[in-house]
């Protein structure tokens, strides 16, 4: 793609790590895109968009069929428009993503004029940062999607969950995730998180012969020994008393 371009294209199932000269603007338009940017992981659905600044490395992957827009832009042309985006991620809403699709085809479908191509462009652009500065999403969604969240955490339960990759995954700002998830469930997101890691702990122990050790691992402790903790103070006591009940007495659990 040149410096100057933007597309519409699919994400591979391949990780590829890169970085540009330029900014890079992208925007999920259909299905999620997997993305690491200085080595954070992040997982952005339909209608969420990201700004990748010059010279960082960054990749991207997705196992599921996707369309994304994608802008490269010269950092010298962007300073002032980068002020409209408050966030490096953002939302768009769905009338907006088809505009932006309906646009990317028509200059893809006819032939190339250099000044449409250049209007187009400021088109879309004036289109994201109508969406940054009218409709941001944490004061959009007033009830998180709690199934939806809890499907993303058992996929990346044998990994590190920041409450960042939460937020966006929920359209909100990590403040208002806090206040959701209180005012939901009664929990932290934190909270949260290490209570479907226990829960999937208990279960591996109950049902599967192995060493502690390896359901710390699948669960996504850092360490045995933070498992045990985390598992006893929950539960009131420690893992290997449960697995020995577990062995024991297979038909009733604690």
């Amino acid at each position: 793609m040149d410096e100057n371009q933007y597309n519409v294209v699919t994400i591979s199932e391949a990780m590829t790590y890169h970085s540009h000269e330029h900014y890079k603007i992208f925007v999920v338009l259909v299905g999620k895109c997997e993305f690491v940017i200085n080595g954070v992981y992040y997982c952005l659905f339909r209608g969420r968009g990201c700004i990748i600044n010059p010279y960082v490395v960054h990749g991207f992957c997705s196992e599921l069929y996707n369309q994304v827009l994608v802008m490269n832009i010269p950092k010298d042309s962007i300073e002032e428009d980068l002020s409209y985006f408050h966030s490096d991620f953002f939302y768009i809403d769905i009338s907006t993503q088809r505009l932006i699709t309906l646009l990317v085809c028509d200059i893809q479908n006819n032939e190339f004029d250099s000044k449409i191509y250049q209007s187009v462009n400021n088109i879309m652009l004036w289109l994201l940062k109508r969406c940054c500065v009218t409709s941001s999403p944490s004061k959009s969604v007033s009830k998180l999607d709690i199934a939806r969240i809890e499907n993303y955490i058992q996929r990346q339960i044998d990994k590190k969950i920041s409450v960042a990759e939460l937020a966006n995954l929920a359209c909100v700002s990590k403040s208002q995730l806090y206040s959701l998830f209180k005012q939901q469930i009664g929990l932290t997101p934190h909270q949260f998180v290490l209570r479907k890691r226990l829960e999937l702990a208990k279960k591996l122990i109950s049902e599967q012969a192995m060493p502690l050790s390896q359901v710390a691992h699948l669960c996504g402790f850092s360490s045995q020994s933070s498992f045990c903790q985390s598992f006893r103070r929950l539960y009131g006591y420690p893992p290997i008393r449960y697995q020995k009940f577990s062995l024991e007495n297979p038909r009733s659990l604690i």
